[in-house]
């Protein structure tokens, strides 16, 4: 079942991904794709990354959202047992992965799995106060999509009360926004 799905059609902006990813060089997708596209350059880099070593076709296309998906659903877990215990990570894990639309971007060739695997490591790294790793993240996810930088907000809401806390998450974030200054 799974390979059918991953060899199913491609749709438009699918077809999109792979014809930048696979025609266009790195410095093209900068110069020439993205200012006309939406999304940020990232995804179309990995991409054409991914294509150099498993070939442009469908199955291979949608394989690095497939691999997101699932590590996604590994954060949810680690997440769900650090902060509540191991039955409420393997829950939220399950229903996750379980999740229609979860499951569905996790079989698009597109950058969507992406997004939600760098936001939902983001938290995680968040929780664990890595900081250094929370930056280089937190970039990662700017040069990916824009949306889900709104994941920001709650993180920032969660500090509110700790001005120590508060400090290191600005640090972070601000070293976040510098090293996205390049594409700005």
């Amino acid at each position: 079942m799974l390979s059918d799905i991953l060899n199913q059609s491609l749709w438009l902006d699918e077809a999109t991904s792979i014809l930048a990813a696979r025609d266009l060089n790195l410095g093209e997708i900068i110069t020439k794709f993205s200012p006309g596209d939406f999304h940020p350059p990232l995804y179309y880099f990995l991409l054409k990354v991914w294509f150099g070593f498993f070939g442009a076709s469908e199955a291979a296309a949608r394989i690095p959202s497939v691999l997101f998906g699932l590590g996604t659903v590994t954060l949810v877990y680690l997440i769900g047992s650090k902060l509540f215990s191991k039955k409420v990570g393997i829950l939220s894990a399950s229903l996750l992965l379980t999740a229609p639309l979860h499951f569905y971007y996790m079989l698009e060739a597109r950058m969507y799995a992406m997004e939600t695997f760098l936001a939902t490591l983001l938290v995680w790294l968040f929780i664990q106060r890595k900081w250094l790793y929370f930056t280089f993240t937190g970039a990662l996810l700017a040069y990916t999509d824009y949306l889900p930088l709104l994941v920001f907000i709650p993180l920032f809401i969660a500090t509110k009360n700790n001005k120590k806390l508060l400090t290191k998450f600005l640090k972070a974030s601000l070293g976040a926004t510098f090293l996205l200054l390049p594409w700005l």
